[in-house]
């Protein structure tokens, strides 16, 4: 029987690309993204995700299914 997990790089789906403002907080293993002025923002495990800084903003990769599981698309 074949479990597939959670952390599995080989998502059928095309990565997703999203915007944030900026990086509210950062740990050794995880970014907090933001938009100006909300409040909450989304933790990304910094192991899926590949962050690129812009002029205005941040640009963040991640698997399909951590966009889904964290509600992105």
């Amino acid at each position: 029987m074949s479990h597939k997990i959670p952390w599995d790089d080989m998502d059928p789906q095309p990565p997703v690309t999203e915007m944030w403002d900026n990086i509210k907080w950062e740990t050794d293993s995880a970014y907090l993204m933001a938009d100006d002025g909300e409040q909450e923002g989304t933790w990304l495990p910094k192991s899926q995700v590949k962050v690129r800084k812009l002029s205005r903003g941040y640009e963040v990769e991640m698997p399909y299914w951590l966009a889904e599981r964290k509600g992105l698309i």
